[in-house]
């Protein structure tokens, strides 16, 4: 994608999110996960949001995803949420992770014992909305583009 390209993408993505309009599709889709997440960065920093929490997706034969969480859409039980901020109000039973302690960064890679052991799994309720007036409609980089269409 071309930096007017990914501008307009996010411009599109921050109109829908302060106005609760509806858009069909981005001006232009991302061609790669790294433009996927750079709009979804790009779209918190021009908000002005600061980020609570990833949803995250591994699967082992694709490259990782993330979709970020933005803090204020974290709420505790029993939570509410209102039409505009989650258009479409699906829900999806979820498995949450915090992480107890911060792990120092090192150069060579945690194993998988050290990361479970800083973390305590908790359940959650995923709230999935989009930006989209039909997420499921539209491709998997644009709906990567739009948080992995998460909506709290």
């Amino acid at each position: 994608m071309t930096s007017e390209e990914i501008a307009a993408s996010v411009e599109a993505l921050v109109e829908a999110r302060r106005t609760g309009r509806l858009i069909e599709q981005l001006p232009a889709a991302p061609a790669s996960v790294e433009d996927a997440h750079l709009i979804q960065d790009r779209v918190t920093a021009t908000l002005g949001e600061s980020v609570g929490a990833f949803k995250i997706n591994a699967p082992p034969d694709k490259a990782p995803t993330r979709g970020l969480i933005h803090a204020r859409m974290i709420r505790p039980s029993p939570a509410r949420f209102t039409q505009a901020e989650a258009p479409h109000c699906g829900v999806e039973a979820e498995v949450a992770f915090r992480f107890l302690r911060d792990l120092p960064e090192r150069d060579e890679a945690y194993a998988r014992e050290e990361v479970v052991g800083v973390m305590a799994a908790l359940p959650a309720i995923e709230i999935v909305s989009s930006r989209f007036r039909d997420p499921q409609a539209r491709p998997p980089l644009e709906q990567l583009a739009d948080s992995l269409i998460n909506g709290g």
